[in-house]
């Protein structure tokens, strides 16, 4: 659950973020605003600035460089794989986009060379921030007034974010040396930002949101001494299934190889009209259970083999306020980008994060 206060106060902590950006602020809005990111950093930011949005029904590359030529807006907020494609396809070259001051990376870690070569490309600052729904969703930012940004980092935390870095074994925060990063830590992080709680869920001290205030991220990070924060890697890798957190290893593990030996796979068979359906799955067996019986109790959201938790969450993209970015859209991004696909995971309790 996220109060107004909530939303209001990540509003005016990341408009602190953007000041030195003055007050000549328009922006082209393609980010759905049902999402967190697109909702805090495009609709909320933008009223609040009285900002003029250029908005799209969704990302279409001809369209989106054609409106930045025409009403030249000073902030793009993107996603990796669009600032892959700004850093990358020719057709970037035959539009105006000089009127942009400010590049904003979000939802999906971004690749440091593509930053970098998307700075050089567009002569625009580009950085990138990390959050989470829970978290209304902005907790750390590349500072602006930075030379030579590390955009391998998330930056620092926004201003009234507390943040700590806690040793899951053992859950005293890392020590942070003089020189150099600290071992790796879980993220947790509060603030007036920080939810009230998940509908429904008695706070207990195993919640994501503890009983002191303090936001489990499952993210595993480094800092230095300047607060500069580095995500590592997740503490576990969870899917979301029907309200349930299912471990992945766990579904590859019951769905994989039968008891007694054999493989499985999935097949399409067209119905009397020639149609294809979903694949249904097929297992060889030599013995035993099979697949279905296996995997029948955690489809009905009961536990089962695969021991559903509540626990974590999973957000590879988690760097970077909101989340996942999906196959389609990840392979458009890593090369020519004749369509650039987006799958910005819908937000909630146990949303897939990334």
């Amino acid at each position: 659950m996220l109060s107004h206060r909530n939303l209001v106060a990540n509003m005016l902590q990341f408009n602190e973020v953007l000041a030195p950006l003055g007050d000549e602020v328009s922006l082209v809005a393609f980010l759905p605003y049902s999402h967190i990111y697109a909702l805090t950093t495009n609709l909320n930011y933008g009223l609040l600035r009285r900002a003029t949005q250029y908005t799209m029904a969704g990302f279409d590359p001809a369209l989106f460089l054609g409106i930045v030529s025409k009403h030249r807006p000073a902030i793009l907020f993107v996603v990796p794989p669009v600032a892959a494609f700004l850093a990358r396809h020719p057709a970037v070259d035959k539009a105006d986009l000089s009127s942009v001051k400010l590049i904003v990376s979000g939802a999906a870690p971004l690749d440091g060379a593509v930053g970098d070569a998307l700075a050089v490309r567009l002569g625009a600052r580009v950085i990138q921030g990390y959050g989470m729904t829970e978290l209304s969703p902005v907790t750390h930012v590349i500072p602006l007034d930075w030379p030579d940004p590390d955009l391998g980092t998330i930056g620092t935390a926004i201003p009234n974010v507390r943040f700590r870095v806690v040793d899951p074994d053992s859950g005293e925060d890392v020590a942070v040396p003089a020189f150099g990063e600290s071992e790796p830590g879980e993220l947790w992080c509060s603030g007036p930002n920080a939810m009230l709680g998940y509908l429904g869920e008695v706070p207990d001290a195993d919640a994501v949101r503890d009983a002191d205030g303090w936001v489990h991220t499952g993210d595993l990070v480094v800092v230095d001494n300047r607060g500069v924060v580095r995500i590592v890697d997740r503490i576990k890798e969870l899917i979301k299934r029907r309200g349930m957190q299912i471990a992945a290893g766990g579904v590859g593990g019951a769905a994989g190889v039968p008891p007694g030996g054999g493989g499985r796979g999935g097949a399409r068979r067209p119905d009397e009209n020639g149609r294809r359906g979903a694949p249904r799955p097929r297992a060889a067996r030599t013995g035993g259970g099979g697949v279905r019986e296996r995997i029948a109790p955690v489809r009905r959201g009961h536990r089962g083999p695969l021991q559903a938790t509540r626990r974590r969450h999973v957000r590879r993209e988690g760097a970077p306020l909101g989340r996942r970015e999906d196959p389609a859209a990840r392979a458009a991004g890593s090369g020519g980008v004749g369509q650039v696909g987006l799958s910005l995971a819908r937000s909630g309790r146990g949303a897939v994060r990334r």
